[in-house]
């Protein structure tokens, strides 16, 4: 009689394992498109968290989501906020996944203490990997900012993009270069604001290494030199 007992209750929790396998899927794709409102007017959807005067929330078919916000816009991705007039967002997976930026876009890293103003910038990928392409608009520059080991490092050019390939290494080219300077870390450098939970949509949050690109300002068909920060600011010098 014991063992007959004892071969039920191994059976019933073989079944209470299945069914918890079961449900973990439908769990996990739950949360992703979970949507919840927080009492500041915070949306959070998914890996994001939304501000704006105006937010837009879609569901597609085959999977595919996609946010507009609109009115001081504000979207924190792990750790890095993107702030800017309007933001969309599309994406499918991590690796599909697209941001386009209009109007005073600042983006802010701080794991990377990274720092980056543009009129307008977007986040793509193609087969070099995944891309972020700081624009100006007319006359405009662009610039990035880096600070490591109390220095800051400011690049200013009329186009930067900034190439991640294997998630690890950042390859920052700059179009027309206008300035690459090195200083001293000042206490307004420092990037704080409250992050999100850590995200595999966080480009920037596991970047190591950095390697800077020149491009000839006249000749596009010259070519470019790869080179690190130390040659690059001695070169400037």
């Amino acid at each position: 009689m014991l063992s007959r007992i004892v071969a039920i209750l191994v059976c019933l929790a073989g079944l209470q394992v299945i069914c918890s396998a079961e449900d973990n899927p439908r769990q996990e794709k739950a949360d992703h498109d979970k949507v919840s409102v927080t009492g500041d007017q915070t949306l959070e959807f998914g890996p994001f968290v939304l501000q704006g005067s105006d937010l837009k929330v879609r569901l597609h078919s085959k999977g595919r989501r996609s946010i507009v916000i609109s009115g001081k816009a504000r979207l924190v991705c792990g750790y890095t906020r993107f702030i800017a007039q309007s933001i969309e967002v599309s994406w499918k997976n991590s690796d599909e996944m697209y941001f386009n930026l209009w109007g005073n876009v600042e983006i802010q890293n701080i794991s990377g203490q990274l720092r980056m103003y543009a009129p307008q910038a977007a986040l793509f990928h193609d087969q070099d990997g995944t891309h972020l392409v700081l624009q100006n608009l007319r006359q405009g520059t662009v610039t990035l900012l880096s600070t490591a080991n109390q220095k800051t490092t400011e690049l200013v050019a009329v186009k930067i993009d900034v190439c991640s390939r294997d998630s690890k290494t950042f390859r920052v080219t700059a179009t027309d270069l206008v300035s690459f300077d090195e200083r001293d870390r000042r206490l307004t450098d420092q990037i704080r604001f409250e992050a999100s939970a850590p995200s595999e949509y966080d480009i920037f949050n596991q970047i190591s290494k950095v390697e800077f690109e020149i491009r000839p300002r006249r000749s596009a068909s010259a070519q470019s030199q790869k080179i690190s920060k130390t040659e690059f600011l001695q070169l400037l010098k």
